[in-house]
């Protein structure tokens, strides 16, 4: 009788057996200062035997929410999870000595369609039908390009707190948002993905 790591590669070899597998686990959970994070691992379930797919970590606090990797990438959310405003209301953000100008854009659909191909009248591009989401969009002068308000994440670092000027029905406001020791919180994300909880496959 096989016990053990041996049964589980012997497990795993049998046809289906992948199936078995969660499709992602939870290797850690903490609280780190004001932050709240948690770091999953996503089983990558092949034919013979399962391998690491993609890791995420998410980061929450007071009016921030942080997601690093996992199938789309992640991203950086300014707003609501507490705080007075939403990520739309947000007009300025102010890092420091730089005051960057923030605004709501539509997400460019991507366009799928050469224009040397004859398109059958009744052809739907794959992405058709995919909603049009908005995202938040930063620049530092009316000349720059508008780039996500996610490309400020390593200048957080630096800070302990960020400016933001928000619309609240007819006025403006302002208020400052703690981001202290959020630098710290990924780190906790970089350890725990090398770490044994995250490299090791659960069984069910």
């Amino acid at each position: 009788m096989i016990f053990g790591p041996l049964a589980l590669l012997a497990a795993a070899a049998q046809p289906g057996a992948a199936s078995a597998h969660p499709a992602e686990f939870v290797a850690g959970r903490a609280r780190l200062g004001g932050w709240r994070a948690e770091a999953v691992t996503m089983v990558e379930n092949r034919a013979t035997l399962p391998l690491i797919g993609d890791q995420r970590c998410t980061v929450s606090g007071h009016g921030l929410h942080l997601v690093i990797g996992g199938s789309n990438g992640g991203g950086l959310e300014i707003g609501g999870a507490g705080a007075p405003f939403a990520m739309s209301d947000i007009v300025a953000i102010t890092l420091g000595e730089r005051v960057y100008e923030a605004r709501m854009l539509p997400l460019s659909v991507r366009r799928a369609r050469y224009t040397d191909v004859d398109y059958p009248p009744d052809y739907a591009d794959p992405d058709a039908a995919a909603p049009i989401e908005d995202w938040l969009a930063v620049r530092l002068a009316p000349g720059d390009p508008w780039l996500n308000v996610s490309s400020l994440l390593v200048d957080l670092f630096e800070v302990r707190s960020i400016g933001i000027n928000y619309r609240a029905d007819d006025h403006l406001v302002r208020t400052r948002l703690s981001v202290g020791g959020l630098g710290e919180a990924v780190q906790w994300c970089e350890r725990i993905f090398e770490s044994p909880a995250a490299r090791r496959l659960p069984l069910r």
